[in-house]
Parts: C-alpha cells; structure tokens; sequence
C-alpha cells in the first residue's frame, strides 16, 4: 500500500509532469528477510524508493 501511494499520490503531488522526467529509474533487488524469514522478490524498477529496515537502523 504504501509503495503504491509513493509511485502514485506522492509523485503527483509533490511533483510537476516536468519533474518527474527527470527522476531516475532505478533497478532494485528486493533480499530475503533472514530476520522476519520472508523471501525476497525479483528485480524491479522504480523511481520513489523506501529504505530497507536494516538501513534505517545503521543511521540510527
């Protein structure tokens, strides 16, 4: 839900049409979870990325 309110809502209301063009695209690999045991899923792309769980605990 929330990926999909990122690519969404939060695009199109942050950002004009002219904006948008110019975000990146990136290719991201979404792991396994060794810790909550879940498996990841194939590559994808996008443009509004969250950060991993883990990477919000290294910056705390």
């Amino acid at each position: 839900m929330l990926k999909k309110w990122l690519k969404e809502e939060f695009l199109n209301d942050s950002y004009t049409e002219a904006e948008q063009e110019k975000i990146a695209v990136t290719e991201l690999a979404n792991d396994d979870n060794d810790e909550y045991g879940t498996s990841g899923e194939n590559k994808h792309f996008g443009s509004v990325v969250q950060l991993k769980h883990l990477q919000g605990k290294e910056s705390s």
